[in-house]
């Protein structure tokens, strides 16, 4: 069996060149980090948390979608 996939909308038809602008910019933004890890366990995970935390690190603040 063939599937014609040319008659199929792709990511590019669902967006306004705008909005796809925005998108791509948010993507690279969030590219660029932070990023923890890779942790073998959650066990791994929750010492390194734990650590930061007893070090006082500060976390990134979070910000509203516009």
């Amino acid at each position: 069996m063939v599937i014609d996939r040319s008659s199929f909308p792709n990511a590019n038809d669902e967006y306004t060149p705008e909005q796809r602008n925005a998108v791509n910019a948010e993507l690279k933004e969030s590219a660029k980090g932070p990023f923890y890890g890779p942790f073998d366990t959650a066990d791994d995970m929750i010492a390194d948390v734990k650590k930061k935390l007893k070090a006082g690190s500060k976390t990134p603040k979070l910000t509203k979608r516009r």
